[in-house]
């Protein structure tokens, strides 16, 4: 019994993480969401907004241009 939920979990854990890195790479090659994404973050934090761009160098084309930091950890 123990045995069984013990690997239910460790699947269950598998696929969430493993869904979660799918779901990113769907979001960064749709480009609809990332520029629903910029517009949003426009309206909703300008200071930061304009902090990403000056360090993507003024030229977001995925996530990785403005997150750099979760895209090292990914890797």
């Amino acid at each position: 019994m123990v045995r069984g939920i013990s690997i239910m979990a460790i699947i269950c854990l598998c696929l969430i993480f493993g869904m979660e890195n799918i779901s990113h790479a769907v979001f960064s090659t749709n480009p609809v969401f990332m520029q629903e994404h910029i517009e949003k973050m426009k309206r909703e934090k300008p200071q930061k907004y304009q902090a990403m761009v000056q360090k993507a160098g003024g030229n977001i084309t995925d996530c990785c241009s403005c997150h750099t930091e979760i895209c090292k950890e990914k890797k």
